[in-house]
């Protein structure tokens, strides 16, 4: 299976999406990261499922998300 990095705009939505995928049965991990051009920092959720089951947890739970990467990949979903 491969892993996805899922980006919210803050830590709240970060933390309510790893609750989300671990309810649905999907191993997530809050990661903070560094923005290059904002000079500010983000939060991420990896996850190890499908990009659309991951974005349709998201959507069931009503959390925004900014976009879906494969892990060290391509982006799938904006």
């Amino acid at each position: 299976m491969k892993k996805y990095t899922v980006s919210f705009v803050s830590v709240t939505y970060a933390g309510k999406a790893r609750a989300a995928l671990n309810k649905a049965g999907i191993p997530a991990e809050l990661r903070r990261i560094s923005q290059n051009n904002s000079g500010g920092c983000g939060y991420s959720v990896t996850a190890e499922a499908s990009a659309d089951r991951i974005a349709a947890v998201l959507r069931e739970s009503r959390i925004p998300y900014r976009s879906i990467n494969e892990y060290g990949g391509r982006n799938e979903h904006m």
